[in-house]
């Protein structure tokens, strides 16, 4: 009983300085795409701020004030006029509507752009490589066609077998039967053909091994490639997970800021690899979470545009400022939600 709460603590001191690190660089970048475009356009940006007020210092630079906040997380890029006066000279607001519309699309963007970096980062430490053989059993086929430990499995009968579950449906399609199976072994491909045996404990399967994911590192080419396809996989995972939600009787669990310390602790125990990879992931995920047409978000900002095209005219200051209270507001609720909802199934186990 007592070592549960030390370990929770020893995992809390390793995973919220990471947590608030990954996620503060992830955020960074959002802004600073916000940045570079308000730039572009010949916005004034007032201030560049890594982390929150109280301000510990600044140093200005081609009419920005770069500062360093006292709290340790995010950061913001604060553009003259966002919310006054139109007619203020080099203001967000005096700008055209493609021209905000650009502001506001560049912070995701940077997002999307990071994201294969990021995944090609993990892919160059470990990445993986297909199904790597963990146990041969005695007096099995696996045994007597002479698979050893440490081989990988790419082929059954000729068929890619990239995962676990490949290999076990593979084999289990065909029971009884002789299979030709194409393994790796200390860098060199090779055939083995056995017979798998009908009767067999659960934990052996019919050929009568352990198998688990194989991890290796790519070269750079292979890693970059890989990280646009595994960015591109992510964009799909989280409206995917939202529909297959909407089929099923349960519903959708979604981390907030405790969950995602959480995940975020078990990945920095795994590696650098991990962590690098779940960044790709917060990363596609924030970009798509900040395109959605929700008030203060880009994508709401976005939507107030659009019907600022269809109006003629901008909305109200006034008005546009109560929206955004209300978003902000809800936003605040669904947080402390979420967070209470993480607590809860954390401590549940």
């Amino acid at each position: 009983m007592i070592g549960s709460p030390l370990e929770a603590l020893g995992g809390a001191v390793i995973a919220i300085p990471v947590a608030i690190v990954l996620l503060s660089v992830l955020i960074v970048v959002h802004e600073a795409g916000h940045y570079l475009a308000a730039r572009r356009v010949g916005i004034e940006v007032l201030e560049f701020g890594l982390g929150y007020p109280p301000r510990i210092f600044g140093r200005s630079w081609r009419g920005t004030v770069f500062t360093l906040n006292a709290i340790p997380f995010g950061g913001f890029a604060r553009m003259r006029g966002e919310s006054g006066d139109p007619a203020e000279p080099g203001s967000f607001v005096s700008k055209s509507r493609r021209a905000r519309a650009f502001v506001l699309i560049a912070g995701p963007l940077m997002n999307l752009l990071a994201a294969p970096l990021l995944f090609a980062g993990a892919a160059l430490i470990a990445d993986l490589d297909g199904v790597e053989i963990t146990r041969v059993e005695p007096d099995t086929p696996a045994a007597t066609s002479g698979l050893l430990m440490g081989d990988v499995i790419r082929t059954v009968d000729g068929i890619d077998v990239p995962m676990p579950p490949d290999v076990g449906a593979a084999v289990r399609d065909r029971v009884g039967a002789e299979v030709r199976l194409g393994i790796e072994r200390n860098g060199e491909l090779r055939n083995v053909v056995t017979t798998l045996r009908t009767t067999y404990p659960d934990d052996q399967g019919p050929l009568g091994v352990g198998i688990n994911l194989h991890l290796a590192s790519r070269p750079p080419l292979e890693a970059l490639v890989a990280g646009f396809k595994r960015t591109g996989e992510s964009i799909v995972m989280l409206p995917g997970l939202i529909l297959e939600t909407a089929r099923s009787e349960e519903g959708l669990q979604v981390a907030g800021p405790v969950g995602i310390v959480e995940m975020v602790g078990q990945a920095a125990r795994q590696g650098p690899e991990v962590v690098l990879f779940l960044a790709a992931l917060l990363s596609t995920q924030l970009m798509l979470l900040n395109l959605l047409p929700w008030p203060v978000l880009d994508g709401g900002r976005l939507v107030l545009i659009g019907v600022e095209a269809v109006r003629g005219k901008p909305m109200s200051i006034e008005r546009e400022g109560a929206i955004n209270f209300v978003g902000i507001a809800l936003l605040l609720l669904l947080a402390v939600l979420v967070t209470v909802g993480d607590i809860q199934r954390i401590a549940g186990g």
